[in-house]
């Protein structure tokens, strides 16, 4: 059994050789601090260990300069490092951390200066002990002191980690409480503004009537008939209506309360026309599973320079009102393939859009695109679209009467859809006009309900 006597005079020969210094300090912003160290003898083993434990990112600047200003360590932005070096010099030896980088914050910081001399005496023994013995027993304590020191790091470890963790929590916490600060006063602000001007409108009204009241006027009885004289036009109240293109017509909450909000104003839903010039470049396909497929020559196009539609397009005819009627736009392409192109999109469109559809238009300002689109060429020079929609016109008939399994079934149309004779990229000058086609029969077939003429200067 080894001798406590024995060990005792160990442990305070290992405590004896080595000479440690621990401290916290807090360094203030803009500010260097250094510590300092002598070295008595050569070479000695010098551990140098730091962690910074709170203040702004947990960083700092440090240096380690040796007799003679001999830079031994340096390094910039560092949260914590841990250093052994051997100084072969006697002398002081100067440990520095500079917050210079910091306008604000403290660091508060964590480090440990510890000097080891290299040479050992040899181990007391007592008479009778055996060297192995004594060797064994310093063997154990020098693991024992290993095992201690690893022990420690891992302490100061662990323990930088939770000061840095509750840095975080705190500053969390600290932002959390000011935006939520901000946000009462803005909230506060903003019904104070809203009280200033709701009352700034009432005063305004109330001075106004005190004016009027001021004033000398003669009140005048003004009567209206309920209704219009017999040979005046009664404006439908779906006058105002709009026209939206084919890559458009997404389902959204702002366009379903408008149209019911001016429905709710005039008496009637405005009539949404579909097409324009996404309609002249479609292409039905029967077994698309997409509803649109689009091409787009440049990213900053507004419209696809092609498009190609499928069954599902027409669940988009859904999303508006109910009692919203449409007008289907369709293309207009030449020959054969043409002509069953138009009517395979408006057979479809007949009988998923029903009693909500108010008419079918065949192409959009053919007048002017002809050229572009390889749209049908004129034949008549003064009305061409009279004798070119009726073949259209008719197969479509056809087409529904066959597909419904009813021979009643008449769509209508909206005729021609020019673009206006007066603007300036036309060169047939003013032969393509409303008045004009209607003249040359285009309302024959008894389907013509409506016309349209687009009021469009290029010039302007």
């Amino acid at each position: 059994m080894l001798n406590p006597r024995l060990v005792l005079s160990l442990l305070v020969f290992i405590i004896s050789y080595v000479s440690a210094t621990a401290l916290t300090y807090k360094l203030p912003a803009n500010e260097k601090a250094c510590f300092f160290t002598y070295v008595d003898s050569h070479p000695s083993k010098v551990a140098f260990y730091f962690a910074v434990q709170s203040g702004g990112s947990f960083d700092v600047d440090y240096s380690v300069v040796g007799p003679n200003d001999r830079i031994i360590l340096d390094g910039e932005k560092e949260r914590q490092a841990d250093y052994v070096f051997t100084a072969n010099d006697v002398g002081e030896y100067r440990f520095c951390f500079n917050n210079d980088m910091s306008t604000f914050a403290e660091k508060m910081i964590d480090f440990e200066i510890a000097v080891e001399n290299e040479a050992k005496t040899s181990l007391p023994q007592k008479q009778g002990t055996s060297p192995e013995h004594t060797s064994q027993l310093e063997d154990s304590i020098f693991k024992l002191s290993g095992q201690v020191s690893t022990i420690n790091r891992m302490q100061k470890y662990f323990r930088t980690r939770e000061n840095r963790n509750f840095s975080t929590v705190q500053s969390t916490e600290k932002r959390i409480f000011q935006f939520s600060l901000i946000e009462v006063v803005m909230m506060v602000g903003m019904a104070g503004l809203q009280v200033f001007i709701v009352r700034f409108f009432f005063q305004g009204a109330r001075k106004a009537l005190a004016l009027v009241s001021r004033a000398n006027v003669t009140s005048i009885a003004l009567s209206a008939s309920n209704a219009p004289p017999e040979d005046q036009q009664v404006v439908d109240a779906a006058f105002q209506s709009y026209s939206i293109e084919f890559n458009y017509m997404h389902p959204n909450l702002f366009s379903s309360r408008l149209l019911q909000n001016l429905a709710d104003i005039s008496g009637a839903y405005p009539i949404i026309r579909v097409g324009g010039s996404t309609q002249n470049r479609a292409v039905y396909y029967s077994n698309q599973t997409y509803a649109l497929n689009e091409t787009f020559t440049s990213p900053y196009d507004d419209q696809p320079s092609a498009l190609t539609i499928g069954p599902k397009w027409f669940e988009s005819f859904q999303q508006f009102p109910k009692g919203t009627q449409y007008i289907y736009g369709l293309n207009f392409y030449d020959g054969d393939y043409g002509l069953n192109q138009t009517v395979s999109e408006a057979v479809p469109a007949y009988q998923t859009i029903a009693d909500a559809l108010y008419g079918f238009e065949i192409g959009n300002e053919v007048d002017g695109l002809f050229s572009s689109l390889k749209a049908m060429q004129p034949t008549n020079v003064r009305s061409p679209q009279a004798g070119q929609e009726a073949p259209f016109a008719n197969a479509i008939r056809d087409a529904v009467k066959t597909s419904t399994q009813n021979a009643s079934a008449m769509p209508e149309f909206q005729g021609c859809a020019f673009e206006a004779p007066r603007a300036g990229n036309l060169k047939n000058g003013t032969t393509w006009n409303v008045a004009n086609a209607v003249r040359d029969g285009m309302a024959k077939n008894g389907m013509l309900r409506t016309v349209a003429d687009h009021d469009a200067d290029q010039q302007l």
